[in-house]
């Protein structure tokens, strides 16, 4: 596709509240999976243990939570009228991810708590990618999840956020339970001896 017709394109989808909403849904699905994925039951009736079967590191699951809040902040923003791209790509002031600045311009209130939850999470989207902090401050807060509280704050402030979407007005997709947990058939976890 010739780079001009491609960056219309990406004009026309960014400038859609519910394309954001939906890369958001993409994302928490995804991390919602991981939640299962590590922390079912091991027998029926019986609490799930976070029994991590890799490194420990929850890393991965908070950075595709981190993406979702990411992307439904701009979804309320595009949703209020705020244009986020301009010839083919993302203005500057919205390729960062400090989403209590996100939070902010799109009109949210956040407690303290939920400020903390989006800076740990801010924190996560810019650390995310390296087996350990680049920036210098970052607590062992960015590399651990307080399961379930954290999971918990997340699906409040993705919940929030999405009644939030759909309080503008703007073309949305219809509501949804973004705490459902899927495991698609034959990606079982094996049982634990």
């Amino acid at each position: 596709m010739p780079e001009a017709k491609r960056g219309a394109q990406f004009d026309g989808d960014a400038g859609q509240a519910y394309r954001w909403q939906q890369a958001a849904r993409e994302f928490v699905l995804a991390a919602n999976y991981l939640v299962d994925w590590y922390d079912r039951p091991r027998q029926s009736g019986q609490a799930s243990d976070m029994g991590w079967l890799h490194t420990g590191n929850t890393v991965p699951m908070m950075v595709l939570y981190a993406t979702a809040v990411e992307n439904l902040l701009k979804a309320v923003l595009v949703a209020k009228g705020e244009s986020l791209v301009a010839d083919g790509r993302l203005k500057p002031q919205f390729g960062h991810h400090r989403l209590l600045e996100y939070a902010r311009e799109a009109g949210v209130e956040p407690s303290a708590e939920t400020e903390r939850l989006l800076q740990r999470l801010s924190h996560v989207r810019y650390a995310g990618r390296y087996p350990a902090s680049a920036e210098t401050g970052d607590g062992s807060g960015t590399w651990t999840l307080d399961y379930p509280a954290d999971v918990e704050r997340v699906w409040s402030l993705l919940e929030q956020l999405e009644s939030l979407l759909q309080s503008t007005g703007a073309r949305c997709l219809p509501p949804a339970d973004l705490r459902a947990r899927y495991r698609p058939t034959g990606y079982d976890v094996a049982p634990q001896s």
